[in-house]
C-alpha cells in the first residue's frame, strides 16, 4: 500500500484541479489529471471520492498499527508481537517504536506538498525546507532528550 500512496495523493490532488481552456470566448474547464473530462462533472466528484476514501483507508490502516504498537509496546521483545509488528519497530532502538510512523507521517506530508505545489517551485521548496526543518529538530530533540536521562547518546 506504501508503494501505491504518491499516485493517491496525486490523483486526489489532481480531481480537485481544473485547466480553463477559452473556446469561442466561452470558458471550459476541464480536469488537470485527464482533459477529456469537465470540471464539476460526477465523473470529478467520483475520482475525488474514490481518491479520498483511498486516502483514509491509508492512513486508518496505519493508525490502526500505530495503536497495536502502543498497546503492546512493553511486550515487543515478544516473538509473536515482533513477527506481527515487527516490521515497523526492528529497525530502531527500545523504546522507539513509534518513529517509523513519524517517518511515514512525514512521507505524507512531503508527497502531499510536492503535489500540492507542482508548478510552484519557490514555494515547494520553502515550504519542504522548513517542514524537513521541524522534523530535524524533533529528531535532534529527541536524541538529545534521551542522551540527558541515560548518560548516552540514543538515536532512534
Amino acid at each position: 500500500l506504501q508503494n501505491f500512496f504518491p499516485s493517491i495523493v496525486s490523483a486526489m490532488v489532481y480531481a480537485q484541479q481544473c485547466n480553463t481552456n477559452l473556446n469561442n470566448a466561452h470558458s471550459i474547464s476541464f480536469m488537470t489529471i485527464d482533459s477529456r473530462y469537465l470540471c464539476g462533472t460526477s465523473t470529478q466528484r467520483q475520482l475525488l471520492s474514490f481518491s479520498v476514501a483511498t486516502l483514509l483507508i491509508y492512513i486508518g490502516i496505519t493508525l490502526f498499527f500505530l495503536f497495536a504498537l502502543v498497546l503492546y509496546r512493553r511486550r515487543l521483545a515478544e516473538p509473536k508481537i515482533r513477527l506481527s509488528l515487527g516490521y515497523f519497530y526492528n529497525d530502531y532502538k527500545e523504546g522507539c517504536f513509534y518513529w517509523e510512523f513519524l517517518r511515514i507521517f512525514q512521507k505524507v506530508a512531503l508527497i502531499f506538498l510536492a503535489v500540492t505545489f507542482e508548478n510552484d517551485y519557490q514555494n515547494k521548496t520553502l515550504t519542504m525546507i522548513i517542514f524537513l526543518g521541524i522534523y530535524y529538530i524533533l529528531a535532534v530533540s529527541y536524541t538529545h532528550l534521551r542522551a540527558h536521562e541515560t548518560g548516552r547518546n540514543l538515536v532512534c
